[in-house]
């Protein structure tokens, strides 16, 4: 006796077995849709007339803040014993953005 479709599409959980292309398309449909409610919730700054996003203010102060910490690095001498220094740069200017982004903009 050859066992049925029906048997045969079921995994042990009893669910359905999927295709690639299935998954795909419902991870693809989950990211848009978890997406598509965040577009109005960046708070936004005034600049002269212009709107710009408040994260947009937040990683030019991270970049400019961490510049003037390399700065004070160097004139520490710490500068010399970093190792990958371009990664604890950029590390840096990510923390401090983060930072002024929950001082700043904080919505609680």
């Amino acid at each position: 006796m050859t066992p049925s479709i029906a048997t045969t599409d079921l995994t042990a959980t009893g669910m359905r077995k999927t295709s690639r292309g299935e998954r795909y398309a419902a991870r693809a449909v989950a990211a848009i849709s978890s997406g598509a409610g965040l577009y109005a919730c960046d708070p936004v700054i005034n600049l002269a007339g212009a709107n710009f996003p408040a994260w947009l203010f937040c990683v030019v102060a991270g970049v400019v803040l961490a510049a003037l910490c390399r700065l004070l690095f160097i004139a520490l001498g710490i500068d010399q014993h970093l190792w990958l220094a371009a990664l604890v740069y950029v590390s840096l200017a990510v923390l401090i953005s983060s930072l002024v982004y929950v001082i700043c903009f904080n919505r609680f």
